[in-house]
C-alpha cells in the first residue's frame, strides 16, 4: 500500500494553477478558445488550448480513478480485492527483542494460524537471543491472501525449557513478512510493537500466548 495523500494534494494544486491560469487570464483565453488564423482542434479550440485540457483530464483521471476502482482505503492506495484470491506461498518473521536480562528464551515459540501451528525456527540473525534481532526460517502456507485476513493469528510459547531457564521472551517488534506464488520477494503483511513478555510467569512476563489477529 502506498501513501496517496501527497500525490492528491500536488495533483490537486497543479488543477487549480490551471484553472485559474485559464479563469483570470483573458488573453490565454482569447488565444487558446477564440483565436483565428492559428491550428484548431475540432474547429473550437487552438492547438495550445487543447493541450490545457488534455492535461486537466489527465490529472484528473489520475486522482478520480483509484477512488472509482475501489482502491483508496483510508488514505491508503491499496490493490482493492485483486489481492484476495492470490495464493500465498511462504511466510517468515522478522523479530526484535527487547533489552532486559531476562529477554532471550530457547523455550519452543509457535504461531498458530486458525488453530494449525507453525514452529518458529531461527532462519538468520538471533531472534531468540536478548537484544538482538533476526528472521526465521521461512513456513510454506498454501492458503489466499483473503483467507490469511480473516484468519485467527496467535503467537504462543510453552514456557519449557532444555535448561530450566530463558522460558520468557521479550519482544520488541515482530513483523509478519509474506510471499506470493510466483514471486521471490516478500511484503509486511502486520507489524506488531506491543507484544511485551511471553511467559507462564506472573507479572511482569504476563502472558504465554498473544493474539496477533
Amino acid at each position: 500500500m502506498n501513501d496517496v495523500h501527497f500525490v492528491q494534494w500536488v495533483c490537486g494544486g497543479l488543477l487549480i494553477a490551471i484553472v485559474a491560469a485559464l479563469i483570470f487570464s483573458a488573453s490565454f483565453r482569447r488565444d487558446s478558445l477564440r483565436g483565428t488564423g492559428s491550428a484548431r482542434v475540432f474547429g473550437i479550440l487552438s492547438v495550445e488550448g487543447a493541450a490545457v485540457v488534455l492535461l486537466c483530464a489527465l490529472f484528473l483521471v489520475g486522482l478520480l480513478y483509484p477512488l472509482f476502482n475501489g482502491n483508496i482505503r483510508n488514505g491508503k492506495l491499496v490493490n482493492g480485492d485483486k489481492d484476495e484470491k492470490r495464493l500465498l506461498d511462504y511466510i517468515k518473521f522478522s523479530v526484535r527483542t527487547g533489552s532486559d536480562e531476562k529477554a532471550g528464551t530457547n523455550a519452543t515459540v509457535k504461531v498458530l494460524i486458525n488453530n494449525t501451528p507453525y514452529t518458529l525456527r531461527s532462519g538468520s540473525g538471533e531472534l531468540f537471543s536478548r537484544n538482538s534481532s533476526g528472521e526465521t526460517a521461512p513456513l510454506p502456507l498454501n492458503i489466499s491472501y483473503g483467507q490469511l485476513k480473516n484468519a485467527a493469528i496467535v503467537l504462543a510459547h510453552d514456557d519449557k525449557t532444555r535448561n530450566g531457564e530463558g522460558g520468557s521472551w521479550q519482544i520488541g517488534t515482530f513483523s509478519m513478512l509474506i510471499k506470493f506464488k510466483g514471486r521471490q520477494d516478500y511484503t509486511e503483511y502486520k507489524t506488531w510493537n506491543d507484544i511485551g513478555w511471553l511467559s507462564n510467569r506472573a507479572y511482569p512476563r504476563q502472558v504465554a500466548a498473544y493474539s496477533l489477529q
